[in-house]
C-alpha cells in the first residue's frame, strides 16, 4: 500500500526512457526546500496579510457604497480572505462604460 500511495503522489508515471505514461490518476505532491521555506515564511506572516486585505476591502466597500456602487462583501456565516474582490454593477452599460476596470463578463 505504500508503495502504491507513493506511485500516486509522484504523478502515477511509468518508468520509460522517453514517454510519459500515466495508466491512473496521479498528483504531484513534492515541493523543493525554497518552496517549502518560502511557504513556512509566508504562513508565518499569514495573520497580517489577512488583516491587510480585510482592511483593503473595508476600504473599497466604503468607496463603493459612497458611490452607489455594491460591492460585494461575506456572508454573515464565513469569514472571507478578500484575494478576489468584487462589485456588482446594475446592468451591461453601466459596468461596460462606468469603470475602466477588468471585469468578468455575463456567462
Amino acid at each position: 500500500m505504500g508503495k502504491h500511495a507513493k506511485y500516486l503522489t509522484t504523478t502515477a508515471k511509468r518508468p520509460h526512457p522517453y514517454e510519459f505514461f500515466h495508466d491512473e490518476l496521479g498528483y504531484n505532491f513534492r515541493m523543493p526546500n525554497l518552496n517549502a521555506a518560502l511557504a513556512c515564511a509566508q504562513l508565518e506572516e499569514l495573520d497580517g496579510f489577512l488583516a491587510d486585505k480585510r482592511d483593503l476591502a473595508e476600504g473599497y466597500a466604503n468607496l463603493f457604497r459612497g458611490l452607489g456602487i455594491k460591492f460585494r462583501e461575506e456572508l454573515p456565516e464565513a469569514k472571507a480572505n478578500y484575494w478576489l474582490m468584487c462589485v456588482e454593477l446594475e446592468n451591461k452599460i453601466e459596468r461596460s462604460i462606468s469603470l475602466n476596470i477588468q471585469m468578468k463578463p455575463e456567462l
